[in-house]
C-alpha cells in the first residue's frame, strides 16, 4: 500500500488542514483496494473450494475491514492525526477536542506560525518552556 503513495512537499502545501484532507482521501482509496484485495482473495480460496462460502464472508469483512483499519490508523498521516490527536489526546487532557480550531487560534494570537503545510512556535524560549512544563510530574 505504500507503494502507492507518493511523498506530498509540505512546503507547497496550502494548510495543514488541506494536507490532511488530501492524506484522508488517499486513505479511502487504499482502504477500499485492500478491501476488495482481501475479498477478491479469499474469493478465489471460495472458489477452488479450499473454504466455505461462510469462511469467505468472515474472511472478506474482518480481514478485509480489520486490516484495512489497522493500517490507515496506524501507518497513515491521518490515521494517526484521527486516533493521537483527535481521540487520545483530547481524552487524556492535553489538547482541547476542537484542535483546528486552537491551532488557528493559537496562529491569529502571533503564538504560531505556518509554514507550508505544519505549524511551528514563533519562539523556541515559548517551545522550550511548555516542554520543560510539560515533563514535570502532575
Amino acid at each position: 500500500m505504500a507503494l502507492l503513495e507518493a511523498p506530498i512537499d509540505i512546503e507547497t502545501a496550502v494548510s495543514p488542514p488541506a494536507l490532511l484532507r488530501a492524506n484522508r482521501a488517499t486513505v479511502l482509496f487504499h482502504l477500499l483496494l485492500f478491501v476488495l484485495f482481501i475479498v477478491i482473495a479469499s474469493g478465489i480460496l471460495c472458489w477452488a473450494q479450499s473454504i466455505r462460502f461462510a469462511d469467505w464472508m468472515v474472511i472478506g469483512s474482518v480481514g478485509g475491514l480489520g486490516g484495512g483499519l489497522a493500517y490507515a490508523l496506524s501507518l497513515t498521516a491521518w490515521g494517526q492525526w484521527v486516533s493521537l490527536s483527535r481521540i487520545w489526546l483530547p481524552l487524556t487532557g492535553r489538547l482541547p477536542w476542537t484542535v483546528h480550531a486552537f491551532l488557528k487560534d493559537a496562529h491569529r494570537c502571533g503564538v504560531l506560525r505556518q509554514s507550508g503545510a505544519v505549524y511551528q512556535f514563533r519562539h523556541a524560549r515559548l517551545q522550550d518552556h511548555l516542554t520543560h512544563v510539560s515533563r514535570m510530574p502532575r
